[in-house]
This record gives C-alpha cells, sequence and structure tokens, in this order.
C-alpha cells in the first residue's frame, strides 16, 4: 500500500518567520497553523490566510480520507475568531473516517516543555458541532478547552488529553464521563507566570478518588508537585488496574522528580504496573539522562525507562 504524502507550506511571513503549514502523511492530516487574527476571521475566511488553509485543507483531503487529524497552532493573544471559524471549517470539510482528533500549540503533542508555556494562550472555540460529526475514539486538546466546551461529550472516545492549567479545568474534568477512557492524558504544566495560581495535590482528590474502570494507562505532562503525586498514586481508585504510566515532559528548569521518586518508583507499591514511562523527568535541563535514571532502568529490567 503506498503511503499518502503531500506537504503545501504558506511561505515566509512578511516578518520573516515560517508560514502555516498543511500535510497529509501516512493516515494522518496535520494543519499548522500561523499568523492567525481576527481580522482574517472577519473576513469569514476571504483574508489570505483563511483562503490559504481553505485551499490547502481541500487539496490535502482529495488525497484520501484521514483518520488522524491535528491542528496546532501557534500561541497567540489574538485569533479567537479564527480559531471559532476553523472550527466550523473542519465540522463543513473533515470526512466521517476521523477517529483521533488533536487540537493544541505547535510541538505541543511532542512532548515539548518550551511549547506548554503558549498553552494559556490557546482558548479552544465552541467545536461541539465538530465533535458530534466524529465517531472519536483518540480526543486530544491542550489549551483552555473548558471555556467553551464544558459539557464535552466523551462517548465512545478511550483515550483522553486534556490541558489541566487551572483549578477551573479540573472542575470541568470532575463534570466528564470517564468511565470509558481507558488512557488518560493530562498536561499540568506550571504557567504562573502568566497571572495563574499553582496547582497542588489537593487540586487532584476528586479525581484520585475516581474508580474509572477502563483506566489502564495514565499519562502526566509536567506536575510542579511530582513528589506529591507520585506518592498519592498508590491510593488512587483507579491504581490497581493501571498497567501503563507516564510522567513526561521536564519543566523548563529540568526535572521534576527525585531521588524520593525513584525510591517510590522501585518499591513493591509500583511493582504491578507494568510499564513505566519517565521520559524528561530524571534528566538535564539539556534533556541528557543522569544517573538515577541509569539506575532505575537497570534495577527495574527495563520496565521503568526513559
Amino acid at each position: 500500500m503506498t503511503e499518502t504524502m503531500f506537504e503545501l507550506s504558506q511561505g515566509a511571513h512578511e516578518d520573516g518567520s515560517p508560514g502555516s503549514v498543511v500535510r497529509f502523511h501516512g493516515d494522518t492530516v496535520t494543519l499548522e497553523v500561523r499568523h492567525c487574527d481576527d481580522y482574517d476571521a472577519a473576513l469569514e475566511g476571504e483574508g489570505e490566510l483563511g483562503r490559504w488553509v481553505g485551499d490547502a485543507l481541500a487539496q490535502a483531503l482529495s488525497k484520501g480520507s484521514p483518520t488522524t487529524v491535528e491542528v496546532q497552532i501557534r500561541p497567540d493573544y489574538s485569533g479567537e475568531l479564527f480559531r471559532g471559524w476553523l472550527a466550523d471549517l473542519l465540522t463543513e470539510k473533515l470526512p466521517s473516517s476521523v477517529r483521533s482528533l488533536a487540537w493544541g500549540v505547535l510541538d505541543g503533542f511532542r512532548h515539548s516543555p518550551s511549547s506548554s508555556l503558549g498553552f494559556c494562550f490557546v482558548e479552544l472555540p465552541d467545536c461541539s458541532a465538530l465533535f458530534s460529526k466524529l465517531d472519536l475514539e483518540t480526543l486530544r486538546l491542550q489549551g483552555e478547552w473548558h471555556e467553551e466546551n464544558a459539557e464535552l461529550s466523551t462517548e465512545g472516545v478511550r483515550h483522553l488529553g486534556l490541558a489541566a492549567l487551572s483549578v477551573d479545568a479540573l472542575e470541568a474534568l470532575d463534570e466528564l464521563d470517564l468511565d470509558g477512557i481507558a488512557h488518560l492524558e493530562l498536561w499540568l504544566y506550571d504557567h504562573e507566570n502568566e497571572g495563574a495560581d499553582l496547582l497542588g495535590i489537593d487540586d487532584l482528590d476528586s479525581l484520585l478518588a475516581r474508580e474509572l474502570p477502563a483506566l489502564r494507562a495514565l499519562t502526566i505532562h509536567g506536575c510542579e508537585f511530582g513528589p506529591e503525586l507520585i506518592e498519592a498514586l498508590p491510593e488512587a481508585g483507579f491504581f490497581e488496574h493501571l498497567e501503563s504510566l507516564s510522567l513526561l515532559g521536564a519543566t523548563i528548569e529540568g526535572s521534576f522528580l527525585d531521588e524520593s521518586c525513584a525510591e517510590a518508583l522501585l518499591s513493591e507499591a509500583f511493582a504491578e504496573v507494568a510499564t513505566i514511562d519517565v521520559s524528561g523527568s530524571f534528566s538535564t535541563p539539556g534533556r541528557e539522562p543522569t544517573p538515577l535514571l541509569e539506575r532505575l532502568v537497570e534495577e527495574s529490567g527495563g520496565r521503568i525507562r526513559g
């Protein structure tokens, strides 16, 4: 079977930075949207960027029927109306073959801690019509998803990824039906520098108390309270049937786990978790592995990796 290969670049922006890109690789369509603004949206897609995105997406979709779509937007203070227009465009154009949808920031799905700084600048528009159209099995949303999508339906979704950057977002998460979720993925990066309060382990009490009968994999990106989280996890309502645990993505300053965390992960409490991924969490700011990580891999027989 021949792999679909298509890529269209808008060209450099007037300030010399890269323009937007639309690609179709394998079964995945990716939209990397840069320099969106509300003036373009006010033209109902007839501005330069709107016309380009619409045409490029049409060309990509003419190559086949994707099963995965990724929307990556450069963080910006403006562009709220444009993002709403883009959601409407995707609702109209995406085929029913799509089973996986991700909407986030540029490089945000590649475990890049620097990209996390933009999460709070990407407010997800109302995507209820888009979500209702597609029979999604995987849904990953970064940024402030809960403002316009608080009544998010998780029917049929098995892998759910959400940014939890605030108490409000965690409260919205508490209202969701998670009983069918097999893989829960949360971004907990600190954005205190943007005027928000730091989350603490107490803010996760409600989530940790839930049974979540289908949950087999938990992924946490970034965390300012890593040691407290590792101490609390074995007491979580869902922990006994967890098969995979990922503690990923050190913060900008470096690793968020320490020697006490390593001892805990090697203890009997975590012995039944088949795989534990700590990529970027026992490393230097330059992402070089530390002796502590090497010890974890060796003493766990490879069950813990990083």
